[in-house]
């Protein structure tokens, strides 16, 4: 291709995300029934073409949405793990740009011209109605690529078999622990090219989906310096990523992680819209992904480092015994009782020097209490007593 499409007037996509974020999937549990009357909408346009893949354990349709008609045939899927929904509602905010494209009516025709994208955002209906990991059956389905004994595995594969794309992009959220290794940033984005095996063999499948990671990231260095990572690449034989690389498909695994006091993770959401939306447009320009491949390594990795509070200097009571500790707790989401409760948990004790937090409490020698113990649990709830006064992390969204 002889033009930029850069040239085409999207000189800031976060004015593009401002512009067409799409408002009605504003929370962090993202349902089959939030994203039903947005598919119903879809049906009725004729530049896409909704497809029903199949139903889930519970009888829940899964759809396909494809557009386009360019030779780079390009497919995302997400939420496969029913708690993880940035990446569905990144999904929808696309669609909605497509669909909307005010100004950028140039670029869209373009990229249609030169792509075919196929989304399929909620792999995991299921597990979405709940806040689950898993599916009705229990099953990970990103552990399930070689057996195929849930529906929702067998439809994604069926997907692929049939689209065969030219890149896949895997789309799911990390925990808040992740940062940026030997840093006090947590990582924003995570990325990573899946392996095809454990012996450290680099396919050439595995070279493109490295070389479009690091341009991008080189892009998203500009706007998110300090708050990108590369994801473990430990090999999973049984995950989804890593099978449809060792398939020859360039796969690319895009983790949405967190900032702080952002519970419906929408400043992650803009910069992974952002992220895909540049990488359909270097798939569309066939950039040299060779020329890229230093960079890639040049990524830093991730690490589990990052809690939301360290309680320094707290004194704790065992068998009559005193020492003085730090704690750490991390805020996780709980669905209770038909709501989304996020609890502050006790994760980690002792020394935590080499970790990081958002917020630092000096507990001053103070004494732990929780009842009549004097010495705190891992994963015990962080409602407890620090002298007189009262911790309690919980939060209902």
């Amino acid at each position: 291709m002889s033009y930029d499409l850069f040239d085409m007037g999207i000189l800031n996509i976060e004015d593009i995300f401002e512009s067409f974020f799409d408002k009605r999937l504003n929370s962090l549990m993202i349902k089959h029934c939030d994203i039903e009357p947005i598919l119903d909408s879809i049906s009725h346009r004729r530049e896409f073409e909704l497809i029903n893949l199949g139903l889930s354990v519970q009888n829940i349709q899964i759809n396909g949405i494809k557009i386009g008609k360019g030779q780079n045939k390009i497919f995302f899927y997400s939420q496969m793990h029913g708690n993880e929904s940035t990446g569905t509602k990144v999904i929808f905010d696309i669609i909605n740009f497509i669909s909307k494209r005010g100004k950028y009516s140039t670029l869209i025709d373009k990229i249609l011209k030169h792509a075919t994208v196929y989304f399929l955002p909620m792999l995991n209906p299921d597990g979405a109605n709940i806040y689950s990991r898993f599916n009705a059956q229990n099953i990970d389905i990103n552990r399930d690529s070689l057996a195929l004994q849930s529906p929702e595995a067998k439809i994604l594969f069926s997907a692929v078999d049939e689209f065969k794309p030219h890149f896949i992009f895997n789309l799911h959220d990390q925990r808040r622990i992740f940062n940026v290794k030997n840093s006090n940033q947590p990582a924003f984005l995570s990325f990573l090219s899946p392996c095809v095996d454990d012996k450290g063999t680099i396919s050439q499948s595995m070279t493109k989906s490295m070389g479009l990671i690091a341009k991008v990231v080189e892009d998203m260095n500009k706007v998110i310096p300090d708050n990108i990572s590369k994801f473990s690449d430990e090999y999973y034989p049984t995950a989804s990523g890593d099978n449809f690389q060792k398939m020859g498909y360039p796969t690319i695994l895009i983790e949405a992680g967190n900032t702080k006091d952002d519970f419906n993770k929408n400043i992650i959401r803009k910069f992974k819209f952002q992220t895909i939306v540049k990488s359909i447009i270097y798939i569309c320009k066939n950039i040299d992904y060779n020329s890229y491949l230093d960079k890639y390594w040049a990524i830093p990795s991730s690490d589990k480092k990052m809690l939301d509070i360290i309680i320094k200097d707290l004194k704790i009571i065992s068998n009559g015994k005193e020492a003085i500790v730090d704690i750490g707790i991390i805020k996780e989401e709980k669905f209770e009782n038909g709501n989304l409760i996020q609890r502050g948990y006790i994760s980690q004790m002792g020394d935590l020097s080499d970790y990081y937090s958002h917020k630092y409490i000096n507990a001053n020698r103070g004494l732990f209490s929780c009842g009549k113990y004097h010495i705190p649990k891992i994963d015990q709830k962080a409602d407890f007593n620090i002298g007189d006064k009262r911790i309690n992390i919980n939060l209902q969204m």
